[in-house]
């Protein structure tokens, strides 16, 4: 049995290596970083992923070192229109969890090891020879050497531009909009509930804050105009405008400027190269969902790769694996565009009209839950 080759060490690549080990289907994880990278990038945990975690064994860990955030405050201006509950009382994890992703990679990372497992880094995917039923792969050491392995599975965890997906020559297709955002982590010099996200939307904007575990918060404001906000006094003034009152920010960490397209790879699996995490597909930062549904994909891929490994003629698996997960992300996509239209104001509908929106979702509790469930994705662990 040859090892599943995985390319890309981030939080999905991470959580495949993990439960390929765990269920004793051998691995290897390439990365062409030579470190861990400290990336802050994806701070939010979801109620369903935390219970994927549980599977994984590090749920323990991002909750000890995360802060937990039960709901949403909706703010129109500066003044409060609702609060949501994300989540049943009665679920495993009524709540999310606000943590770097240096954090949870390095808990994953601790995980594989104990398992025996450990990522090679610094080898970068730089060929890819597709045959019927394996392919050769072309790794690259820094110093120049090169290795070639034949492997009977290969997947592609390796982000946005995703060179197995580049290799393997499978299309993109956008599912989603277009959407420029600005994004800062710092401390906030005004008081904002800590246990839950606050959502700010006036006619020219939002903003969207989320408290992190060491005092700061993330901010994510739309930024259509593609403004360079890098330093903080000019996200700053960005933010007021959102927020609708005069803002305070300190302690910065990074400020950055980003442009984002909703979209889908064509197909997520193409003979044996399988695709995962934003390999897969790329979703606006609001909500945290990138993260969140590549995990989610490492682990339903894990089980499927367990039970075609187990009988290799059967390799239907892999496809049910391609098939719902691109249908479950081309469903958020879809959602989430939505979402992001009204609270950027990109619907053709008056800022009286969206505010009846906002408060119909509020009063209409099946409505309500139907958007909340599509927006945290109704996915289950399978054991």
């Amino acid at each position: 049995m040859k090892p599943v080759l995985v390319v890309g060490a981030g939080p999905t690549g991470l959580t495949l290596a993990c439960e390929l080990y765990r269920r004793g289907v051998p691995c290897r994880v390439v990365d062409r970083s030579q470190a861990r990278l400290d990336r802050v990038r994806a701070v939010d945990i979801q109620a369903r992923t935390l219970e994927v975690l549980e599977q994984v064994g590090i749920s323990a860990g991002i909750l000890e070192r995360g802060h937990k955030l039960i709901g949403m405050g909706i703010y129109e201006s500066a003044r409060a229109m609702a609060r949501l509950r994300y989540y049943a009382k009665d679920a495993p994890y009524p709540f999310a969890v606000a943590v770097s992703q240096s954090v949870t990679e390095t808990l994953l990372e601790d995980r594989l090891a104990d398992h025996g497992g450990a990522v090679e880094r610094g080898i970068e995917l730089t060929g890819l020879v597709l045959g019927v039923t394996s392919a050769t792969a072309t790794l690259e050491t820094p110093d120049g050497s090169v290795e070639t392995v034949e492997v009977d599975w290969i997947v592609g965890c390796d982000g946005a531009d995703s060179t197995v997906r580049e290799l393997s020559e499978i299309p993109v297709e956008q599912n989603g909009g277009d959407y420029s955002f600005a994004m800062a982590d710092a401390e906030l010099g005004w008081a904002l509930p800590i246990n839950e996200m606050s959502l700010f939307l006036v006619n020219s904007g939002f903003a969207l804050v989320v408290p992190m575990p060491d005092g700061r918060a993330r901010v994510i404001i739309d930024n259509a105009e593609n403004r360079p906000l890098s330093d903080l006094p000019s996200f700053a003034a960005a933010l007021a405008v959102r927020v609708g009152a005069p803002v305070s920010l300190r302690t910065p960490g990074r400020c950055a400027s980003y442009r984002v397209r909703g979209q889908t790879a064509s197909v997520f699996r193409a003979g044996v190269v399988v695709l995962a995490g934003d390999a897969a597909h790329t979703f606006n930062p609001v909500g945290g969902h990138g993260m969140n549904q590549g995990i989610r994909d490492a682990y339903e891929l894990a089980v499927q790769l367990e039970r075609t490994m187990a009988k290799p003629a059967n390799d239907g698996c892999i496809l049910r694996y391609a098939e719902d997960r691109k249908k479950a992300a081309k469903t958020l996509l879809r959602s989430m565009d939505f979402e992001a239209r009204l609270s950027i104001t990109r619907l053709d509908v008056s800022e009286d009209d969206r505010r009846r929106l906002l408060k119909l979702l509020v009063d209409c509790a099946p409505l309500r839950r139907a958007v909340l469930d599509a927006a945290v994705d109704m996915f289950r662990p399978e054991a």
